[in-house]
């Protein structure tokens, strides 16, 4: 599910439990329906005492006035004390309010007690409601008093001093409401309400005020699945408020107590003498300690951490806010930090703070954000560590700055990790007394995210300055439903490992935010069903996080914490003693259970449904377990007992089952316990967190530096670089001697610039420049890397993404062809013109970043123009139809050849890299001698981002400030956006364009969904379409669009209708170079652009609806769907839409897309497809209607073969010319693959192999001559076969052909074999065969010897061709052995072997 990222830094503003609060003014009125009012300066007796007068005057308190007390010591009566009348009507209890100085907070302020005529004296207590305006005076909803009818006194009384001594009050009124007694609150002297399991819980149930009578009190206490385990009748005697509720022996785990109405939770956790701790392990959580907690609390809350067992806590500095700056020397208040490692560094934990909002005295030109001078840099940041020595572990330099925390839209991750670096060669250089460490942000964005960030901040090698690589994990519960939720960073984790081993960068992960969020619009407290939701998801998390190879895992957040209606955080709401949910005590077992947290491995042998960790916790191996959904009963085969099994909480149950080990698991986590360490850990080492030291190189930072005009929107779009831009690359030395050496400069894909190197001379602590210019870039988007090479060693990279355009288009440049076989090059392109008519070809690569269809533009002569030579466009050997062949539309001359844009059929490009081939064989269409050919350039527009629905942040060229703005509701989930709010003068050449490729001949409308145009309160946007100039638009027709960019409404504007474009390029642009008529900023935002035929296509509103007719309008728009013959692509999503298909035949188009053809002689085939295109909640469908063509017309082969007179022959000979004959009649190019084969028959030995290839075009015929040469004069043996593949499948067995044959063919011996064979001419005759072992002389002089020497005697049958074979046995040693054969048409014939 999907969540907002945080800016954290708002918890410093939001969260209830903070130190100093924000809140609107209000001042006292009767609005608030009070039934007394008293102001604090019309007191009847008071020696509150002040320097100034115990009255001070402010306008914004009620009245203009105040009474205070600001003294270094007590009065002589030992008290402050201030008195009031207030004349009642009626007795009765009266709720207390009083615009004052909080009574909780004894950092400011001291508290105050109160009593009323005689009762008892009473410490206040409250929570603060609204600010009050003034010195730090807040409306508090405070206890209630018991008045009686008529004349009361009460007294307002100060005893104690605030924290530093002084006697501190101010109060500018109190109320008072008339309300029933009840219960008000529950209280403990328990941290939050945590209670070690080597004491008893203590509660005290307190009322509102005092009571008049005794009270009895019913409370019930229930576990954490909302059974009762206790319960009972306590009694509030008269003249008190409150009563105390002891409980012993309680069981480990989560609880709430009720009385009356009001509820409060309490945990039982494992007592702290009792845990062992760990100097380290991969459990934290982000707490935000020293602003968060509110003053009075902290000593609280960091007791409380000690026993949640976490080894660090996440903290937030703002350094602008503490940091002051006078002669290069830093001056910090850093006392908020120094009390938080004070009461936290006792129990072991260390501190991570997230640094945000550098002083004003680092921020240069540059960046608003980032400083850009990182000498200064270096010398702040090690002033800074030496400064929170022993307070601050780890410095994450900055907070999701890939999401927009603290930087602007200009700030790219190269910028930023440079800065980071020289941040972390500064804290390393602090040589602090403690291990102090650096890392980069905490990043909120994905590694697979668009904008790339992070993989750039990788290629910066900023991971090798970091001691981790951050990242941040949310979820959400669904509908607050109580289940499991697997942990959301698992893949994501995976990629930041996976990603390091593609960059050669090595970092343990850290995962410093990893939260849950709950429903909540009421500013409630969570249920006990979404504490346990949350409690779950604490274990479930860090263990999946811990598995999938974090080093440590930050649970997200300590004190609850609101961002649009969802909410988060371990605590209760309020500052007046709030407890910790059930998390905390899940949290506490997982640590003391788990231990140092050494992952082992994953549990095998488990369904699908259950969930099985190992972990080795220092003495012991602990499998967490847990089920995905219900109640199972698993087994996990173990031979080893085990010595324990717990529940969430840290309970050892009892009489569990382990026979077999079966254990019964449900969505609660439950941890099995085996002594020793049972499997060896795979990452442990991971998490070791080192300082860093740095060489010399390291030192040497660069820094890639551009115009505003290039680098707006450069987070996460990347620069928008045209050639003849320049690159100043800064580079610091943060050496203490000079340095020399040399920059190098290239792009990752091929991109050139103006030189490869340029050499440097940089003084100690300095910072010097070197200029670059962007020549041309060999893809649209590509990566500028630049490194230092200094005294034979290496710095690290300083890595930019650069973009020219970011529509997806691809353009094959001529003048870059692989090769151009007899084209010469006039600039642009390349040209011939010739009377030497052949094939003339020029090749390109294309370099693709995904499967997809594309559409090609080719910019070259005309196709069928009177003078020019017609061509042909082949992609990876394929030729592609063109598309118009009539257009005359000339774009520009060359010499004799007239260019133009040739649109051609979409075709397929796979990723990586595609062969594409421009080739031209004819002479010009008027029939003369010349052969005349030009090409400029093939651009292929990717589908979908053409004419139709363009999205805003798919432009082909953008210059300025636009950056790109996440929206749901918009096109695509985004905007582009320009808002220069801060920016004293922004620039003003801020601009988006988008190239079109249009058919000439139509008319068409062209829209924009933007904000609206000529408006006083936004910036008056201007446009051009081709070469006009920039003008405010003339709108036709307006639209509102059913959602805003925050508070901008959004509208469809016709721009133009019925006009004509040019045919092939168009471009559409954008100009805003002035700020709203109030003078303050720029203000505009687009979402998209669509261009239609007219009549075709307008705008309902609904911005779903829009884009799925203008996207359905334009699905084959590159395709001729009455000509089908290939597969066709069927996208499944485009962009935020999803497509259903189905297929009215099914077997001819599939809804993959795949296109089988009928047989040849069965007529082409008519099938309709269905779309069903879903955006959000909006459906709708449509039908294309395709014509599929039969299969072509089999190819015709024919083959002879030729002695080398060139006569024609029928048997083998010494040299043979074999022509095969190719008539391609139909409708699609073939590419063939001829073989020629020569065997020999009797052993099967291949003697030679021949081969040629060659493309047959369609409708025409072809001719293959293949030569071969035998050896030898006996080829009776041999046989030639010729076949004929297509992809290395069969296409046809062309022919064969032998030796010449006698009737009998000399025999063939092979070892005891004899191989006979020949041919008489004549089938079915019968033969008969004698073999001898002598030779067939000596058998005829002695005929005795016939039956003495004889081998085999038999007969064989001929076949259809007269040939006969046949294997005989050689059972007589001999040295010679004859044969002889005999037949009625064949004679006798003799032959010898020996």
């Amino acid at each position: 599910m999907e969540i907002k990222m945080k800016k954290i830094s708002l918890v410093l503003l939001i969260c209830m439990l903070m130190q100093t609060i924000v809140l609107p003014n209000v001042s006292a009125a009767a609005d608030d329906n009070y039934d007394y009012f008293v102001e604090g300066e019309s007191f009847t007796a008071s020696n509150w005492s002040c320097s100034g007068g115990n009255i001070g005057e402010d306008s914004a308190c009620s009245g203009g006035k105040f009474i205070r007390v600001y003294a270094d010591e007590l009065p002589p009566r030992g008290y402050f004390y201030a008195d009031y009348e207030v004349n009642a009507e009626n007795a009765g209890v009266y709720e207390l309010f009083a615009a004052m100085t909080s009574v909780m907070n004894d950092t400011w302020a001291s508290n105050v007690t109160v009593r009323v005529n005689s009762g008892k004296e009473f410490r206040l207590t409250g929570e603060i409601v609204k600010s009050n305006g003034g010195n730090s005076q807040y409306l508090q909803s405070l206890d209630a008093v018991n008045l009686n009818k008529g004349i009361n006194t009460m007294r307002f009384i100060v005893r104690n001093p605030r924290s530093d001594g002084k006697y501190t009050v101010f109060m500018d009124y109190f109320a008072l409401k008339k309300t029933d007694w009840k219960i008000r609150n529950i209280t403990s002297e328990a941290p939050f309400f945590v209670f070690e399991d080597n004491s008893d819980v203590k509660l005290t149930i307190n009322a509102n005020a005092q009571s008049d009578t005794s009270k009895n009190v019913s409370w019930v206490i229930t576990d954490s699945h909302g059974n009762a385990v206790n319960t009972g009748t306590s009694i509030i005697p008269a003249g008190e408020k409150s009563v105390d509720v002891t409980v012993k022996n309680l069981p480990l785990g989560y609880y709430q107590i009720a009385a009356d109405s009001v509820v409060c939770g309490f945990s039982v956790v494992k007592a702290l003498s009792e845990r062992t701790k760990y100097d380290d392990t991969p459990f934290a959580v982000d707490t935000n300690f020293s602003s968060a907690v509110q003053d009075y609390l902290k000593e609280d809350y960091a007791n409380v951490l000690a026993l949640s067992g976490v080894s660090w806590i996440r903290e937030r500095v703002w350094f602008k806010n503490i940091t002051s700056y006078n002669n290069g020397e830093y001056q910090f208040d850093n006392g908020g930090m120094k009390r938080a490692a004070n009461l936290l560094k006792p129990y072991g934990i260390k501190i991570s703070a997230a640094a945000d909002y550098m002083p004003d005295e680092l921020i240069g030109e540059y960046s608003q954000y980032i400083p850009d001078d990182l000498n200064k840099s270096y010398s702040f940041w090690k002033q800074a560590a030496k400064a929170f020595d022993g307070a601050v572990d780890n410095w994450e330099i900055f907070n999701e700055v890939d999401h927009g925390g603290a930087v602007s839209s200009s700030d790219s991750p190269d910028l930023y990790s440079s800065f980071m670096k020289a941040s972390a060669v500064g804290i390393a250089d602090a040589q602090t007394a403690n291990k102090t460490t650096a890392s980069v942000q905490g990043a909120a964005a994905r590694m697979n995210e668009e904008s790339e960030y992070l993989n750039v901040l990788m290629m910066n090698d900023a991971l090798d300055y970091s001691v981790c690589d951050n990242t941040h994990e949310h979820t959400s519960a669904e509908n607050n439903e109580e289940k499991y939720y697997p942990f959301s960073g698992i893949d994501n984790i995976k990629a930041h490992i996976s990603a390091q081993k593609n960059y050669s960068a090595s970092a343990p992960v850290w995962v410093t935010e990893a939260g849950i969020s709950i429903q909540n619009t009421q500013n409630r407290n969570f249920t006990l069903s979404e504490q346990m939701t949350q409690a779950k998801y604490l274990v479930t998390s860090a263990v999946e996080s811990v598995a999938s190879g974090t080093g440590k895992h930050f649970f997200f957040i300590g004190p609850n914490y609101d961002e649009d209606e969802r909410a988060w955080g371990m605590t209760s709401r309020g500052t007046l003693y709030p407890y910790m949910y059930a998390s905390l005590a899940a949290q506490s077992a997982m640590t003391d259970l788990l231990g140092k947290g050494e992952f082992l491995e994953n549990i095998g042998n488990l369904s699908d449904d259950v969930c099985g960790y190992s972990f080795y916790n220092g003495t012991d191996t602990v499998y967490v377990l847990w089920s995905k959904n219900g109640a199972k009963n698993i087994s996990l085969g173990n031979t080893a007992v085990p010595s324990g099994v717990y529940d969430l909480f840290g309970n050892k149950k009892a009489n569990e089952c382990v026979q077999n080990m079966a254990l019964d698991v449900s969505e609660e986590p439950i941890y099995v316990k085996f002594s020793g360490k049972i499997r060896q850990g795979i990452n442990s080492s991971e998490r070791a967190s080192e300082e860093k030291s740095f060489t010399k190189a390291q030192r040497i930072i660069l820094t890639q530096k551009y115009s505003d005009e290039v680098r707006g929107g450069a987070r996460t779009d990347g620069y928008s670089i045209s050639s003849g831009d320049t690159v100043n690359v800064s580079v610091s030395n943060l050496n203490d001697s000079a340095v020399s050496g040399t920059i190098y400069g290239r792009f990752a894909n091929g991109g050139t610039l103006d030189r490869d190197q340029a050499d440097i001379t940089i003084d100690a602590m300095s910072t010097a420049t070197v200029t670059f210019t962007v020549e041309s870039m060999a893809e649209n988007k590509d990566y500028l890397i630049f490194y230092g090479e200094f005294d034979g060693e290496k710095t690290s990279d300083s890595a930019a993404m650069l973009k020219m355009g970011n529509d997806g288009s691809i353009t094959a440049e001529a003048k870059n062809s692989e090769y151009s076989d007899g084209f010469t090059d006039y600039g642009n392109g390349i040209y011939i013109i010739t009377t030497n008519v052949k094939d003339y070809s020029a090749e390109m690569k294309v370099n693709v970043p995904e499967d997809g269809m594309y559409k090609p533009w080719v910019l070259a002569q005309l196709l069928n123009y009177e003078w020019s030579s017609d061509f042909d466009i082949y992609v990876n050997d394929k030729k592609i139809k063109p598309l118009n062949v009539n257009n005359k539309e000339i774009s520009y001359w060359h010499e004799h050849a007239a260019l133009g844009w040739n649109p051609f059929e979409s075709v397929m490009l796979k990723k990586g890299e595609n062969t594409v081939r421009f080739v031209t064989n004819k002479n010009r269409n008027a029939g003369d001698e010349y052969l005349v050919a030009a090409l400029d350039k093939i651009v292929f527009v990717k589908d979908g981002s053409g004419l139709g629905w363009r999205e805003a942040e798919n432009y082909s060229q953008k210059r300025g400030l636009y950056y790109y703005q996440s929206n749901a509701n918009a096109g695509n989930g985004a905007v582009m956006k320009l808002f220069t709010y801060g920016i004293e003068n922004p620039i003003t050449d801020n601009k988006l364009g988008y190239d079109f490729y249009a058919d000439g001949s139509n008319k068409y409308d062209i829209w924009v969904l933007s904000s609206q145009a000529n408006v006083s309160w936004l910036t008056k946007w201007k446009w051009a379409l081709n070469s006009s100039e920039y003008a405010y638009p003339n709108v036709i027709k307006t639209v509102k669009a059913d959602y805003s960019e925050q508070n901008i409404s959004m509208y469809w504007q016709c721009l133009r209708q019925g006009t004509t474009l040019k045919n092939g390029y168009n471009n559409i642009s954008f100009l805003s170079d002035e700020k709203r008529s109030a003078g303050d900023y720029m203000l505009h935002a687009a979402d998209a652009v669509v261009v239609a035929k007219t009549g075709e296509w307008s705008p309902s509103g609904n911005v779903s609806s829009d884009k799925i007719s203008a996207v359905a309008a334009n699905m084959f728009s590159g395709k001729d769907m009455n000509n089908i013959t290939d597969n066709l692509v069927l996208p499944q999503n485009i962009e935020d839409i999803t497509v259903e298909w189905s297929s009215s035949e099914p077997q001819v188009i599939s809804t993959d897309g795949t296109v089988t053809r009928p047989e040849y002689g069965n007529g082409n085939a008519a099938v309709t497809l269905t779309a069903v295109f879903t955006r959000g909640n909006y459906s709708s469908t449509y039908s294309y209607n395709a014509v599929v063509l039969q299969s072509g017309k089999p190819m015709e082969i024919n083959t002879g073969v030729y002695d080398e007179n060139g006569g024609a022959i029928n048997v083998l000979q010494n040299k043979n010319t074999v022509r095969t004959e190719f008539i391609n009649d139909s409708d699609s190019d073939v590419q063939v693959d001829a073989y020629y084969a020569v065997h020999d028959t009797v052993t099967g030995q291949l003697i030679s192999i021949s081969s040629g290839q060659k493309n047959i075009p369609s409708k025409s015929t072809v001719s293959i001559d293949t030569n071969i040469e035998l050896t030898g004069e006996d080829l009776s043996r041999y046989k030639l076969n010729g076949f004929v593949w297509r992809n290395m499948r069969p296409l046809a067995g062309v022919f064969e052909m032998y030796g010449k044959q006698d009737k009998l063919n000399t025999p063939v011996r092979v070892d005891k074999k004899l191989y006979i064979s020949g041919n008489t001419g004549k089938s079915g005759e019968t033969i008969a065969v004698s073999v001898f072992s002598k030779s067939i002389d000596e058998i005829l002089t002695n005929p005795t010897e016939l039956l003495k020497n004889a081998v085999y005697f038999g007969e064989v049958t001929t076949k259809q061709d007269g040939s006969y074979s046949m294997e005989i046995i050689l059972n007589k040693e001999s040295d010679v052995y004859s044969v002889r054969i005999g037949g009625n048409s064949a004679g006798v014939s003799d032959r010898e072997v020996k």
